[in-house]
């Protein structure tokens, strides 16, 4: 079986689209002379936001453009989950949602429910954040009120996991699921909880590494009011 490259598949996905470079291009941000160089192969390199753009102008699934793995095209959007048509443009990946369960022995795991939510790719890319590389998970704490209240969706990216002072990561603390702003001290690193009834935890570089698995940059999250 032979296999299709990469600019094939660029030239695949264009045809598909039947619209014309120009159109792409302004749809994208990537100029005619860029996606000329991505169709003959003189460029090595995309920058995820540029593919994610043009998988989401073409309607094909980024994976399939960047390696060739999995289908061509996206799966078909339950049109019964969607309250307004109109926001289809603006509407990204379906993204399950995960949630921490405690089992009988006491130990937190991060299991899949049975729900799903959509983000806007638009958002993510606005942010810097790969729709490729996004995980939801419920965050029971009150540890970043008055940012993220309890129980609110938070989503990370797991492509993002240099920390970066002053940014706000997820976390897996023995199987807790923590959602912190780490500053970069002299000596390690200072997790900082938004809520004043937390302390603030600070470690040096091996204890962090030893004690915290970095999930991803934490890129968005709900915004509510409960009753």
């Amino acid at each position: 079986m032979l296999m299709i490259t990469r600019e094939q598949r660029i030239a695949m996905a264009i045809s598909h689209s039947k619209k014309k470079k120009g159109v792409i291009a302004q749809e994208t941000g990537i100029s005619a002379g860029a996606l000329s160089q991505w169709l003959s192969g003189d460029t090595k390199s995309m920058k995820p936001e540029n593919l994610a753009a043009f998988a989401i102008s073409t309607n094909v699934r980024m994976e399939w453009i960047a390696t060739g793995n999995g289908a061509m095209f996206k799966p078909k959007h339950d049109m019964t989950m969607v309250g307004d048509l109109s926001s289809l443009s603006v509407m990204g990946n379906q993204y399950p949602i995960y949630k921490e369960i405690i089992l009988d022995t006491g130990e937190r795991v991060i299991q899949k429910t049975e729900k799903s939510t959509y983000i806007s790719t638009d958002t993510l890319l606005r942010v810097g954040a790969d729709p490729e590389c996004i995980e939801v998970v419920i965050f029971e704490s009150d540890s970043m009120m008055p940012m993220i209240q309890p129980k609110a969706l938070t989503a990370y990216d797991t492509s993002k996991k240099e920390i970066k002072s002053g940014k706000v990561y997820a976390l897996d603390h023995g199987g807790i699921y923590k959602i912190r702003k780490i500053e970069v001290t002299p000596d390690g690193y200072k997790l900082m909880p938004l809520n004043s009834e937390y302390e603030k935890e600070e470690y040096t570089k091996d204890q962090f590494d030893q004690a915290f698995l970095i999930k991803g940059w934490v890129c968005w999250w709900e915004n509510f009011s409960s009753w």
